[in-house]
């Protein structure tokens, strides 16, 4: 469906792919050229190699001093293969476009003969898209999915084809609405010349930024060379100790006294050999390989953070029913679920973690 932007130009085509995932994100900058290489940094690691095949579309929705948040949307880079091209001809993601309806918080479906999509708001901000075909969900239970992978409640709109016949036309409506109301979706068009035109622009303003400062930069390397050259020694040695006295406090001890660092944290570790942390710790992962067999559930566990109150286990999964019998399957303590998002390629990144000694 395909719709004009009131007194401009350009004309919206609304599409729901399937391979489409959202990401919230929260930066202590706001510069586009860094949010962007954040999030590829940060999601390269989630998908490795498979990130290659997508696009990365950064949309800054909230800014407060040098602070940024928004939403980063990863979608196939062929998104555009087969529909009508032309510098007019922009892609908007259909249930995104409910923003509006929901006040910035809620849960915003469209739904047409072949397809129902969905996207959940927290606090003005998309958090998380899904988009299946009629056959596998109606409405009602992309929502009951929506409600069990985010472990919360919320309001629903719904835009339905069948129950709406002038669904589409609502929809166009509740888009200007929604373009009004967040700005900055009003350009976001993820054409794959869009894209590029954005890397461009992002790529320009960098090397801008790096040419007017190279002169001061290096006016202010000068003068202060001749100075580093007789502090250096001194500052080396300082910054040794207090990384070591710094590091000894984050790990064994933050309150008592330190006379010297590494002879203390050697006699700490010797003496941690057979302690009920490290009987723990061996505990915590017999755990693991208990649930691992019982679930069977194509698990990748990527990060393991034990103590003797928790243990926190960041990893992987091919589905959300997978994840949720990993959980069940951990039966020492009591565990929680406490984050689960879709990731590129169709994987679910979680978060567990298991109250209790492990034993």
């Amino acid at each position: 469906m395909k719709a004009a932007w009131p007194g401009e130009k350009p004309i919206y085509r609304f599409v729901a792919p399937k391979e489409m995932s959202f990401h919230p994100f929260s930066f202590p900058f706001s510069d586009p050229a860094r949010v962007r290489q954040a999030l590829s940094l940060h999601l390269a690691s989630l998908t490795g190699e498979g990130m290659r095949r997508f696009h990365l579309c950064p949309v800054i929705l909230q800014k407060e001093k040098d602070r940024a948040r928004g939403v980063a949307l990863v979608f196939p880079e062929d998104l555009d293969t087969g529909l009508e091209a032309g510098p007019k001809i922009r892609l908007f993601p259909a249930p995104l476009a409910l923003g509006w309806a929901l006040e910035g918080s809620g849960l915003g479906i469209y739904a047409d003969e072949e397809q129902v999509s969905a996207v959940l708001w927290r606090e003005g901000i998309p958090v998380l898209y899904r988009c299946v075909s009629r056959a596998e969900a109606e409405p009602s239970e992309l929502a009951e999915w929506v409600r069990a992978s985010s472990g919360s409640d919320f309001s629903v709109f719904l835009l339905d084809s069948r129950t709406s016949p002038d669904a589409a036309e609502r929809l166009e409506a509740e888009a200007r609405r929604t373009w009004a109301a967040f700005p900055a979706l009003a350009s976001l068009d993820l054409s794959s010349r869009q894209m590029e035109s954005a890397l461009r622009i992002e790529n320009l303003s960098s090397t801008l930024k790096a040419t007017l400062s190279a002169g001061l930069v290096l006016g202010t390397l000068f003068l202060a060379a001749s100075g580093l050259s007789a502090l250096s020694a001194r500052n080396r040695l300082e910054a040794y100790e207090n990384a070591s006295i710094r590091l000894y406090r984050e790990v064994f001890d933050p309150t008592g006294p330190i006379r010297d660092p590494l002879s203390q944290a050697k006699a700490r570790l010797a003496a941690l050999s057979g302690t009920d942390e490290a009987d723990g710790l061996i505990q915590a992962f017999a755990m693991l390989g208990r649930a691992s067999r019982q679930s069977d559930a194509g698990i990748v566990l990527d990060t393991l953070r034990y103590s003797e109150r928790q243990t926190e286990l960041i990893g992987k999964g091919p589905s959300v029913e997978a994840v949720r019998a990993f959980q069940r399957a951990l039966q020492d303590g009591d565990t929680a679920l406490e984050d689960l998002q879709q990731l590129p390629g169709g994987q679910f990144r979680f978060k567990i973690t298991v109250r209790g000694k492990n034993r």
